[in-house]
């Protein structure tokens, strides 16, 4: 079954992507979603050094002893982020993941009650596993710059066999059908393999969060079964995934697995790549003047262009630069005569090309550039981006349009000291 189902051609179709804030009970089962995200949680621990009075020019602390330090504890994770910033902006969201039965984990299911996320998709794992609730803690200098981190993410790693997917997760996609299903790379590839599968039986979208240059390549990886999570057949229009939203460094790492296991030999790519009807010479020109000379010189529009075949929008998160999108559009996409989009369309396919319409990139700068010392955490930021900019998509909005409030959010979380920012809500009437 291909993962958007035939439908009359519409705006959003056909740039492959279609376009309540009450709290869910953790014991009445969730019948509705627009959103599910599946992904990490973990508890955060932000450990700042507080250099004891008369040493107050001491900034770093010292190795192999105790120091006095302010000590900070938040529900955190990358899917858990995403799927927080999704609810504040007014999407119907399940959260799905797994904590251990011990003290953080009873932490954690008490604080998502809290934050009317709901703990349905949540699954506690006995002690007989062998593994903790995940746990991230941060050292910090008496600037606030990070000094060391240590992460515990095993239970996330835990293979399927481990864990109760069929009957507790397959089934929660299958009741709830959602319109976008999120998922993160903390995943193993076989977990991450089967959470695609269940997306795809009921045609819900896919939108893929890489967290870090090395779980970024599981996607390209190869499950228990032998069978890469993405291969080499899988591009438009029988992609499993729609939606990815890696940073420059993130990209590479996706750009460099899919080279290395052969994803740029199929006929499939080809066929795609080959609709854009670029030429080298004229390619580089193109690209830059829709984005900038710089970003060129580093390869990211080229490295997005070579991935569109598997991902088909691939929303690039770039710092001070801003947001790259990139995306395939459909033939028949109404930005292909549209005026307004004409300076973002870098190529158009012939007339005759029944899966490439042109290919489509705009660089968004961001409205407002912070100080340095009015960033108070910048670790949600990029997860924030992507849950409201999933919940813009779910409410029917078009990805071109949600990602400026996307990055209003973003700004918010720098400012928080909490992995999401509240004040989000404020902006969830803005995706209606």
């Amino acid at each position: 079954m291909p993962v958007m189902p035939d439908t009359t051609p519409t705006q959003s179709t056909q740039s492959y992507l279609v376009h309540n804030d009450s709290r869910q009970s953790t014991t009445t089962p969730v019948t509705k979603a627009d959103v599910l995200v599946a992904g990490s949680l973990a508890v955060d621990f932000s450990c700042d050094f507080a250099p004891l009075e008369g040493n107050s020019k001491e900034v770093s602390p010292s190795m192999c002893t105790s120091n006095p330090a302010v000590i900070g504890q938040s529900l955190g994770g990358v899917g858990h982020n995403v799927a927080l910033a999704s609810h504040y902006a007014g999407s119907s969201t399940v959260f799905c993941s797994a904590v251990a039965d011990d003290l953080s984990g009873k932490a954690a299911l008490a604080a998502l009650t809290e934050e009317g996320l709901g703990t349905e998709g949540v699954q506690t794992l006995s002690p007989s596993s062998g593994v903790g609730t995940a746990q991230y803690v941060a050292v910090n200098d008496a600037r606030k710059d990070l000094v060391v981190a240590m992460a515990d993410m095993r239970i996330m790693e835990l293979p399927a066999s481990d864990l109760d997917f069929d009957s507790k997760w397959a089934s929660l996609v299958e009741r709830t059908r959602p319109k976008w299903v999120v998922v993160d790379a903390n995943w193993s590839p076989d977990v991450l393999a089967k959470w695609l599968a269940s997306a795809r039986q009921i045609a819900a979208r896919v939108a893929f969060e890489p967290v870090s240059t090395a779980k970024a390549v599981r996607i390209f990886a190869r499950a228990d079964d032998g069978r890469a999570v993405i291969g080499p057949a899988d591009t438009v229009p029988n992609h499993k995934l729609n939606l990815a939203t890696p940073n420059g460094l993130e990209l590479s790492s996706l750009y460099q697995a899919a080279r290395a296991n052969g994803l740029f030999d199929s006929p499939g790519w080809w066929e795609v790549i080959d609709g854009f009807k670029l030429s080298g010479s004229s390619s580089r020109d193109r690209l830059q003047s829709v984005t900038s000379a710089a970003l060129v010189d580093q390869g990211i529009p080229q490295q997005n262009m070579q991935l569109l075949p598997f991902i088909p929008n691939i929303v690039t998160t770039l710092g001070r630069d801003g947001v790259l999108l990139t995306q395939l559009l459909r033939p028949g996409d109404p930005r292909l005569r549209s005026p307004d989009a004409a300076p973002y369309i870098i190529s158009r396919a012939d007339e005759n090309n029944n899966i490439v319409g042109g290919l489509y990139m705009r660089l968004f700068p961001p409205e407002t550039v912070l100080a340095e010392d009015a960033i108070v955490g910048v670790n949600g930021a990029g997860d924030t981006l992507l849950g409201v900019i999933i919940a813009g998509l779910a409410a029917g909005r078009e990805l071109e349009d949600v990602i400026k409030i996307g990055q209003q959010a973003s700004l918010r979380t720098l400012q928080s000291s909490r992995s999401v920012s509240p004040e989000i809500r404020n902006l969830a009437k803005l995706l209606q």
